[in-house]
């Protein structure tokens, strides 16, 4: 394979190997390390061989996250805090194979809120923990005081982390809800979300 065809080939699942390195480390920056890893083992192959790429360069970018996942482990001991992805706006102009595996991974988050928060915590989280609002915003959009909307914020965490997976497959309500989030996400207005 030449050169042209073998950055061509890098270049057309450059966003999947993100989507992957970004699900496991959950941060966007380590993922373009990862991708650039990657390309770096890419290069160096030979590629003639290969017979399907797009599993050669999801295998070598899921080696490489696990081995930086390993290394990483003790910081991740030390933190005492919540551990929260980076949100990522590198999947925008996604491929569909992207978007839809970005839509599952949303729709099952949505789920699992929807089995284990009331709405009020799930508005009080989606805006503090994904929007940024302060508390006392906060509290006036849910009409609760500002000292409430803490303990509601901190008792949403501790209930999300104890349940990492939904107990029930993805309904149509959890899809719709994603439509609206990816919304509100692009353009900053939560109505439409917060009336779920």
């Amino acid at each position: 394979m030449n050169s042209s065809l073998t950055i061509e080939t890098f270049t057309a699942h450059r966003q999947f190997l993100i989507s992957i390195a970004y699900r496991m480390l959950g941060s966007l920056s380590e993922a373009e390390d990862m991708v650039q890893e990657v390309w770096l083992r890419w290069q160096r192959q030979n590629t003639a061989g290969i017979q399907s790429p797009r599993a050669w360069l999801r295998s070598a970018m899921r080696r490489l996250c696990i081995d930086q996942l390993r290394s990483a482990r003790h910081q991740r001991e030390d933190y005492y805090g919540v551990f929260v992805p980076e949100p990522s706006s590198a999947t925008a102009g996604a491929k569909p194979d992207i978007s839809a595996e970005r839509e599952d991974s949303l729709t099952m988050a949505f789920t699992l809120m929807q089995e284990t928060l009331k709405p009020v915590e799930r508005v009080v989280f989606l805006l503090r923990e994904v929007f940024d609002y302060n508390y006392a915003d906060t509290a006036a959009i849910v009409g609760k005081a500002e000292a409430n909307c803490r303990q509601i914020a901190r008792r949403a965490k501790a209930q999300l982390l104890a349940n990492s997976t939904p107990s029930s497959q993805p309904n149509e309500q959890a899809r719709h809800l994603v439509e609206h989030f990816v919304s509100a996400a692009a353009t900053g207005e939560v109505k439409d979300l917060l009336r779920w």
